[in-house]
């Protein structure tokens, strides 16, 4: 993972213990970048850092994940939908997972949170659930 100045372009801090793929998100106060690795890991990482700073890191036990979807945050439940179907939903301020839903077995696309349990779900397949839960 990298982060860039954005003015400059120059690198502020580049790491390799977090291998982060395309999916990435942003806190709604904007301190944190949610990250997802290939493997089980979700994390969340200080946004203005002169260096790395993990603020989390769960192993959200999802397994090999490829998929390009972002993490969305709303009020304060980072949600991903995984490449096999799988939608979770970790408390934005410590990584806890609060809880994890089977949609389906293909990729879920980008969610969309309206809140902090109701989360409108696409995917590849083509088919659009609401998923609403009340942990």
């Amino acid at each position: 993972m990298t982060a860039l100045d954005l003015a400059s372009g120059q690198e502020i801090w580049g790491t390799d213990n977090l291998a982060v793929r395309e999916s990435i998100g942003i806190s709604a106060d904007g301190r944190r970048v949610y990250v997802r690795t290939t493997e089980n890991i979700i994390a969340a990482v200080g946004s203005d850092a002169d260096s790395q700073e993990t603020v989390w890191e769960t192993d959200a036990g999802f397994g090999t994940d490829n998929s390009s979807a972002m993490l969305a945050e709303r009020d304060g439940v980072v949600f991903y939908g995984t490449g096999n179907g799988l939608l979770l939903a970790l408390d934005g301020a410590t990584g806890a997972v609060k809880w994890k839903h089977r949609v389906g077995v293909a990729l879920l696309n980008t969610v969309t949170p309206l809140n902090g349990r109701d989360v409108i779900v696409t995917d590849f397949d083509g088919r659009v659930t609401l998923v609403s839960n009340d942990k």
